[in-house]
């Protein structure tokens, strides 16, 4: 099932639970039906609007009744009492078949598995007088489908009732055959002996009849012997002539339809031949002959054709393929399935005897056929043993050896000879190797192979096809309710929705907007709404009729197609949603945008978050348009929308841990934001001209927002120098505070509290970015000065989480395989403690053999002991750097010779220690672990062109130093740094650096720049094409920087327009070649 239909089939339950209350609570009845004969009498409260909706007989019956408010055969309605209330009276169909009858007209909901078949015939009765069709055509359905349930109570009953009933002669057919598949139905049920001859001869007539023709006659005799009150023949026992005269009589229909060559010779003569009387006698001397000599030619007898059984094998029955049913379904393992609601058929692909023994033919024929059972037959003892592969037969990993696949399905049986009830079950325990596939081998189980067919035994195989369910009539009910909101019949509210020419009318009905709303079950009951003419008129100008007959469909349907609308029109719907306290679909429509409007969301998280964070019940957007925002600030801070920006979200973003930008960048932001909400504009760069009067403005703006910077873990430069200016905004003990950590870190805030240092969110569910960073320096080998999340050099990229894959090893190798370096996390089921171990080599095989071994002396294991904290981590580099990589076709990542560390399923295990001593600190050998999880991450060092070019641009646009240069040169100065950029890069490892480079290189050849004739937008475009190719993220935000720059360049005038770039192009390039 997909998500949009679980989440349809969710919708529907709860709309079917909505209306379902209106049954249970009989609030805003009006109608009473009373049901059965005295003394079983009951009545029932319900609701015309629902009734007529659902059957077309109510609605003849009960919309003529209320036309003119007139009551028509007062024995079959009244009115009771002032209450405008009708009264029906059903008195042929019982009170509990009207029960079963009206929870369907409710809810949809019926479970015919828990009726009897006399009932389900009362209630087909019932059905076809309230002319419910779908009902009737379910009701034909289930019978069908499950017909030995339908007779395994009051079978007799049932059988004369359907054989004798005209309005049942499609059932005759079904029932026919389900007690040819299980005769113990009827042939074993204590009612058999009553039932009707005419019936018994319709069923041992049918060729499909699955019983022995040995049994057919003894129950056939039981059956004529009980008709005379006699007592079977035997030692004690002997009949008279008129005894065996009357039983013959009662015997003669039968005679001819019984298979007597099919009945072998020792029955015969133990079980036939003491009634002899009773058969025909040249029928009996033929019968007898036929043993004797099977060649000589029958005389007056015709043989019948042996009665055909359902399952197509030699080996098994009916019997053993109900109780393997069960094991399939996870059934205790002594449960069996009755044939009718068992949810496979299976079908023969394969009968060694018949087919070969060759295991080239048994791949042609059931490879790659879908799940399979085999059935083998030891020739020594006829015992019979199995299994169930719930996977295709295929090659699993390759093409040769042994391929195995890992599940928890699949399991061994074996049954004592034929009898059902000595079997034994074996499950699966190694789920890794659980299946095996071996081009020269049979069907095989276990990773020794602990069972496989090699030899000549007798096999079958059969193919396993799922039977899919049947509908539960949500459908229709939601349809039903539909025609009401179409048709607008009998309503009694009218409600306005929308203003000027896009006002709309709806009718609509109270008892379904008060069950499905409850905005609207407390509204509508307000004395104080308008009426006209009895109808209730209710306004609803604030919410578009658009948007309004979306949300009716769904109260009276259950239905909602997301899908067709807009980000702008999903969020107007989603207001709607808050306002009439539609709460499941409030949420499906938030998590609908998340999934499919993440573009939308992204191009307006302001106004998304603007909208949504006025209501309490919308978090789920409002965390993810936050979680958008932290991710790329720049989509917040540098939009012209900032400076209008609600109070609300700005404490809101500046609470986030995650918000992926500069502390020092953050209170700029902020101070430009506070400086926009003066009545007094006052210039940010001229802030010794500021008076008392503007600080104190400008602090109280910036009151409740001073505490959420983190100022603990701003450069003391940075702070000295461009935030020392504004110390009147700071509250002194802050500021004290501030220069006393920078002077002397390890003496503690008086009173501030010091803030956490803000990380971004990592695409982990086991650790954050900080432990990435940490992961980070240890790959560079650093000693001190680790990496923070800002300044890592490599990307971590999910390629695998076990949990997602069920721990499957084969999709563990379909998706880490020759990826490149890898890490991996781990986390313990019980202590939630961090083990993980980086491979810098691709995941591969390394030699030949399931399991090989490979050199690396950059391998490393690690522990985080307190997951949240990186201060407690321990690392144990390799030491044995020959086996340090294992590559392991049937297990998880591995390290060591031993194995150090390896994974198999969900389980980690330390084998032997010898390759990394160091992890003895942290596991001991002979240790496996339960896993809640593991990932798996591609380790890749990150292109910082693009970061470095984003860096250069916003110094070029706001260094002093630099923009005193803008005005001797024209807007093509882009292009001039794009070329120091790119010339640059391969030449300077660090940022600083090479920025002191540029300034120098700007500085010094600025006068003999040549102006070149590119065109800068275009040049733009193709460069940032080529650079930023592999991050959309980063070139978008480089185009909007560039821009920046080109905005200011192009308000400069012509002058000086013999400027070059020959020397800084020769300087540049003569750098690069060296």
């Amino acid at each position: 099932m997909t998500t949009n239909e679980s989440v349809a089939l969710d919708f529907l339950t709860d709309f079917s639970k909505d209306i379902g209350k209106l049954l249970v609570s009989n609030k805003h009845s009006d109608v009473i039906i009373q049901t059965g004969e005295e003394p079983n009498t009951k009545e029932f409260q319900t609701h015309s609007l629902i009734l007529s909706a659902r059957s077309p007989k109510f609605e003849k019956e009960l919309w003529e009744t209320k036309l003119n408010n007139v009551i028509y055969d007062t024995d079959y309605k009244s009115k009771e009492g002032d209450k405008d209330v009708v009264v029906l009276k059903i008195s042929h169909i019982s009170s509990n078949i009207f029960e079963i009858i009206l929870k369907y007209i409710y809810t949809a909901m019926i479970d015919l598995d828990t009726i009897d078949g006399m009932d389900i015939l009362s209630l087909s009765i019932a059905a076809e007088y309230l002319e419910i069709e779908k009902l009737i055509n379910h009701i034909r359905s289930h019978i069908t489908d499950k017909p030995a349930q339908f007779l395994q109570k009051d079978s007799v009953k049932i059988l004369e009732t359907v054989f004798f009933n005209e309005s049942y002669i499609s059932l005759q057919e079904i029932c026919l055959n389900a007690i040819c598949y299980d005769p113990t139905i009827i042939f074993d049920s204590s009612e058999f002996l009553s039932l009707d001859k005419k019936i018994i001869i319709k069923l041992i007539e049918h060729d499909n009849l699955f019983l022995e023709e040995i049994k057919i006659w003894q129950y056939l005799l039981n059956w004529s012997i009980s008709r005379e009150s006699l007592l079977p023949i035997s030692k004690e026992i002997k009949w008279t002539q008129t005894d065996f005269s009357n039983i013959k009589n009662q015997m003669e229909d039968f005679i001819p339809l019984i298979r007597w060559f099919q009945i072998p010779s020792k029955q015969v003569w133990r079980n036939i031949r003491p009634y002899q009387q009773l058969i025909p006698k040249q029928l009996y001397q033929n019968i007898i002959g036929h043993h004797l000599d099977p060649k000589t030619p029958l005389t007056d007898s015709i043989i019948l054709p042996k009665r055909k059984t359902v399952l197509n094998s030699n080996l098994i029955q009916n019997k053993h393929l109900e109780l393997i049913n069960g094991w399939i379904c996870d059934k205790d393992d002594d449960a069996n399935t009755k044939k009718e609601s068992m949810p496979y058929n299976l079908l023969l692909l394969y009968r060694a005897s018949r087919d070969g023994f060759k295991t080239s033919k048994f791949h042609s024929l059931c490879d790659k056929k879908g799940p399979t059972i085999f059935i083998a037959q030891l020739k020594e003892t006829g015992k019979l043993i199995g299994g169930y592969n719930p996977f295709s037969l295929e090659p699993y990993n390759s093409l040769s050896g042994d391929n195995f696949k890992s599940t928890n399905k699949s399991f061994l049986f074996s049954f004592v000879s034929k009898n059902v009830t000595t079997f034994n079950i074996v499950r699966v325990t190694n789920e890794s190797n659980a299946i095996c596939y071996n081009l020269n081998k049979g069907p095989t189980f276990g990773g020794g192979n602990d069972l496989t067919i090699k030899d000549d035994y007798i096999t079958i195989i059969l193919l396993i096809v799922q039977i899919p369910n049947r509908s539960n009539f949500l459908t229709d009910l939601s349809n039903d309710f539909a025609k009401l909101l179409v048709n607008g019949d009998n309503h009694d509210v009218i409600i306005e929705a929308g203003e000027g020419q896009k006002r709309r009318e709806f009718r609509v009905h109270s008892l379904i907007l008060c069950t499905r709303s409850t905005y609207f079950g407390t509204t509508l009951s307000k004395n104080w709404l308008r009426k006209e003419k009895g109808v209730i008129v209710f306004r609803k100008p604030n919410i578009s009729s658009d948007i309004f007959e979306i949300l009716l469909k769904y109260l009276y349907t259950g239905l909602i197609d997301l899908d067709i609308l807009q980000g702008t029109d999903l969020l107007r719907l989603l207001v709607a949603t808050e306002e009439l306290d539609i709460q499941k679909l409030n949420a499906h429509i938030q998590t609908h945008m998340i999934s499919k409007q993440t573009e939308f969301i992204q191009e307006n998280a302001i106004d998304s978050l603007q909208t949504v964070i006025q209501y309490e019940k919308c978090t789920i957007l409002k965390d993810f348009c936050t979680d958008v925002i932290c991710k790329e600030p720049k989509l917040l801070f540098d939009s012209s929308k900032f400076y209008s920006l609600n109070e609300s979200i700005l404490k809101l973003i500046l609470q986030q841990d995650d918000l992926a930008i500069e502390e020092l960048e953050i209170w700029q932001y902020l101070l430009k934001w506070g400086l926009t909400q003066m009545e007094n504009k006052i210039n940010v760069d001229n802030v010794t001209n500021w008076t008392l009067e503007n600080f104190e403005q400008l602090e109280e703006i910036l009151h409740d927002y001073i505490p959420l910077i983190r100022w603990f873990h701003i450069s003391p430069k940075d702070f000295w120098r461009k935030i020392k200016p504004f110390k009147k905004l700071l509250p002194d003990q802050l500021y004290e505070d501030i220069i006393g950590q920078n002077l002397d870190p390890e003496t503690p805030p008086n009173t501030v509290e010091v803030l956490p240092i803000r990380c971004p969110p990592s695409n982990s569910c086991l650790i954050k970015e900080k432990h990435f960073a940490l992961i980070s320096s240890w790959i560079d080998k650093k000693p001190k000065n680790f990496y923070n999340f800002k300044t890592k050099p490599h990307s971590f990229e999910l390629l695998f989480r076990a949990s997602k894959e069920n721990f499957d090893v084969r999709a563990f190798h379909q998706l880490c395989d020759n990826k490149g370096p890898t890490i991996m996390i781990s986390k313990n089921k019980y202590n939630d403690k961090i083990i993980g171990g980086y491979n810098p080599l691709s995941l591969k095989a390394y030699g030949s053999g399931v399991d090989t071994w490979t050199e690396s002396s950059d391998s490393f294991i690690f522990h985080f002991p307190i997951p949240d904290s990186i201060n407690s981590a321990q690392i144990s580099r390799v030491k044995d750097s020959q086996y340090a990589i294992s590559y392991r076709t049937n297990a998880g990542p591995s390290f060591g010779s031993g194995w150090d560390l390896t994974i198999e399923n969900s389980k980690l295990s330390c084998n032997l220690i010898s390759s990394y001593p160091g992890i003895s600190d942290f596991i001991t050998s002979g240790t496996t672990l339960n896993l809640e999880d593991y990932e798996i991450f591609k380790v890749a060092i990150i292109d910082i062109q693009p970061r470095l070019m984003i860096k250069c641009l916003s110094i070029l646009r706001n260094d002093r130093k630099v923009s005193e240069f803008f005005d001797n040169i024209r807007h093509r100065l882009l292009n001039i740094c794009f070329c120091i950029i790119f010339a640059s890069l391969q030449v300077f490892q660090s940022t600083s650096t090479f920025l002191i480079f540029l300034k120098s290189s700007l500085v010094h050849s600025i006068k003999g720049f040549i102006i070149s004739t590119v065109n800068p937008i275009q040049f733009l475009h193709l460069n940032t094409s080529n650079i930023c190719k592999k991050n959309p993220i980063l070139q978008k935000s480089l185009i909007f920087e560039a821009r920046c720059v080109l905005k200011n360049c192009y308000l400069i005038g012509n002058e000086r327009k013999r400027i070059g770039t020959a020397i800084l192009h020769q300087c540049l390039f003569t750098n690069r070649h060296e």
